[in-house]
């Protein structure tokens, strides 16, 4: 039902629309029963983008944190996060929609310093956070 056609995008810097003939990427022996031997291609290529989003320290979620246990982010704000994706993606991505946390699964009583996550969408990732330090203490 389908025909997986490896291309090669390797130095492109611009949208790619071409036609390629499909009976080149046939096994031997199998054969389209239609005379269109042709697929259209159109590859969108987007630039990379780095976008720098300021967050505080309020805006992390703290993840699986035991109930008798308190956790203090000790690390103070503005904390700087860089994120990388498609232009037309990071445009969109603010403070607000980040959903900056860390999760404290197996975490106990001490001081840690922690990586950040954020649940991302799409093609954008967290490119750079700085380490969290956090102090977890006995709930009072």
């Amino acid at each position: 039902n389908s025909l997986e056609v490896p291309y090669d995008i390797s130095g492109a810097s611009g949208n790619i629309e071409e036609f390629i003939e499909l009976e080149e990427g046939l096994e031997s022996g199998v054969y389209l029963v239609d005379t269109d031997t042709t697929a259209s291609v159109n590859i969108t290529i987007e630039r990379q983008e780095t976008k720098e989003i300021s967050i505080w320290p309020n805006d992390i979620e703290l993840k699986n944190r035991p109930e008798d246990l308190q956790v203090l982010i000790i690390t103070k704000g503005p904390i700087n996060l860089n994120i990388l994706g498609p232009s037309s993606e990071i445009k969109n991505v603010t403070r607000n929609n980040l959903k900056p946390y860390i999760d404290l699964t197996g975490y106990s009583l001490g001081t840690y310093y922690m990586n950040l996550n954020c649940d991302m969408t799409g093609n954008v990732i967290l490119d750079y956070a700085p380490i969290i330090m956090l102090n977890i203490t006995p709930q009072l």
